[in-house]
Formats: structure tokens, sequence, C-alpha cells
């Protein structure tokens, strides 16, 4: 059964899709480089790391104001390299606001942008379409939980990859009471994550075969996913210190991280 389980995960990562930080520091466990990333406007002072608030107790970026005006939280400037195939941009949010919602700004290269308005949010996973302008309408309401939602990409021309422009931005609405965290911001690669197993001539992982941490074979910063393609933590590793995976569950999990410049991919199995 054992073996069937490891065809069976392999099938799976060959059909799912890698993803990233949309922008530097958009997992928001740095918040230097998450505002370091941000434009000249800067970043809201409502709107601040929520140590321990994001997805699996990580950090998330905390919007507990009601605004005066339809705020830019923040805008993000693009950070280098953007996937060939942008797919998609995910992010999880969860918390209530009362009577007004959020909308999304993905740039083009001229400085105009596309429009994702979330409207109502819920307790189930939502993807939305471009709109013709921004707009607050809805009402979020998670029920204490994290939930995904995403912006298609594919098909939208001119996205903007130059790091002095914009790139996303994060708008609230006004005269409402948000109380909610958002967090990890990523950008999904149409290309098949499978092809960065099979090319991977390098060694990041020591051991493949874990119980509560891995060690690396030199210094990297990482990323690790489950078999849904999502990424579900992130470190910086140097090597032969062991780093602590005991919150996830047993299961297949990919690692990704650089070594030598080279982007290399490994499967590990956590028991």
């Amino acid at each position: 059964m054992k073996k069937i389980f490891t065809i069976l995960a392999v099938s799976v990562i060959a059909i799912a899709s890698a993803q990233t930080n949309a922008f530097k520091g958009s997992d928001f466990e740095n918040f230097t480089d998450f505002t370091n990333s941000i434009n000249s406007y800067g970043l809201k002072a409502y709107a601040t790391q929520g140590v321990g608030l994001g997805v699996g107790g990580s950090a998330s970026l905390n919007i507990n104001a009601t605004p005066t005006g339809n705020d830019y939280v923040f805008t993000a400037l693009a950070t280098a390299p953007l996937p060939t195939n942008k797919k998609e941009i995910t992010l999880m949010v969860k918390g209530v606001s009362g009577g007004k919602s959020l909308s999304f700004n993905v740039y083009m290269t001229d400085g105009s942008y596309y429009v994702f308005n979330l409207g109502d949010l819920s307790t189930s996973p939502v993807t939305l379409a471009v709109s013709a302008s921004n707009d607050y309408i809805g009402t979020i309401n998670t029920g204490g939980a994290y939930v995904k939602v995403t912006l298609p990409l594919t098909g939208l021309a001119n996205i903007n990859e130059d790091p002095t422009k914009n790139f996303f931005a994060v708008k609230a609405g006004k005269n409402a009471l948000f109380n909610i965290d958002i967090d990890d911001i990523k950008i999904v690669d149409g290309n098949l994550a499978v092809a960065d197993l099979t090319k991977a001539k390098k060694s990041l992982v020591k051991n493949t075969n874990v119980s509560n941490t891995i060690s690396f074979a030199g210094k990297s910063d990482i990323q690790i996913l489950n078999m849904n393609g999502q990424v579900v933590k992130s470190a910086s590793v140097n090597e032969n210190s062991p780093l602590n995976i005991s919150s996830l569950t047993k299961g297949v999990y990919i690692v990704t991280g650089k070594v030598d410049g080279e982007t290399v991919s490994q499967k590990i199995i956590k028991n």
C-alpha cells in the first residue's frame, strides 16, 4: 500500500502548479521585507504584522480599523523574476467586516490595472473576475477560519514585472469596521512543478524521510508545499541546521529552494 500511495502522490505533484510569494515579504513572516517592497505611499498605520495570527500560527497582515476613505492599504512593487506563465494570484483571508469589502489591483506595464472586487466572503473559497472599477460592496465573515481567494491571471496581457513599478494593491472600503487578517499572497506558475523534480541534480534536503525536523545541505530560502500545491511553511535555512516541521501533518510534501543559483525541488515524506 505504501508503494501505491507514493505513486499516487507523485501523480498529484505532476499536475500541481508551483507557487511562490507574489512579491517580497508577501507571506508577512519577515515584515521588513514586506514593508521594503511597498511603494512610496507606504503602509496604512492600522495594518500591522499579526504575529501568530496567520495560517497555521504563522504571521499575517492584520487590518483592524474603520477607514475614512476607500484606502490603499498598501501597494507592492514587482519582485523579479515573476513566472513566465502567470496562472493566478491566491491569498488567504480571515475575519469580519461591517458592511464593506476589499478590492485588489494587479498592475500593467503602463501603470493601469486590472481590478478584482472581493464582494461577499463567507466560509467557501472564491474565484474573482476582472471588474471595470473598484467597488467595496459586500461583507466579510469567514467564521474564524482562513478562506482562499483566487485572482485568475490567464489571458491578462502586459502584467508588470518591472521592480520599480507597482504590481499589486489591496484597497478597503470606507466607513466600515474591518477586523481581518490576510496571509500568503502567492503567484501560481502554470508550468508543471514536476519539471523541477525530474531535472534536479543538486541536493537541497539531506533527509527525505522525516519525523519532526529536516536537515539541509546548504543555505537557502525554502518553501514547503503540500500535495495541493499550497505553501505550508517558508523559512531561511542554513547547512546542517534542522528545521522544525512538527506542526505539519503526516504525508508527502515538496521542498523547494535555490542551490548555487539553481532551483531544486525534492519530495519528503513526513512520518
